[in-house]
């Protein structure tokens, strides 16, 4: 199955560029691919990843407070609706 999404991405920037971003250093997910975050079909890869992550809680906030559409944030998935 292809995608259309690029091999490697790079994260969404923060709304507020002063806000910390520490939790992200210490991210289960820093040593992944950002792909497997991205594509649906990952999906499950990712969110196993996120289960084992110190940061979970603040990555899902993250996510929610700056609005992302797409990808496994915190161990939960945010796909685009149809």
């Amino acid at each position: 199955m292809s995608s259309d999404l690029p091999v490697e991405m790079t994260l969404p920037t923060l709304a507020d560029p002063s806000a910390p971003t520490t939790w992200r250093e210490h991210a289960a997910c820093q040593k992944e691919g950002n792909f497997i975050f991205f594509a649906s079909s990952e999906k499950d890869q990712a969110i196993n990843i996120c289960r084992s992550c110190t940061v979970q809680e603040d990555c899902l906030n993250f996510a929610i407070s700056n609005k992302m559409k797409d990808g496994v944030w915190g161990g939960q998935y945010f796909g685009r609706k149809k």
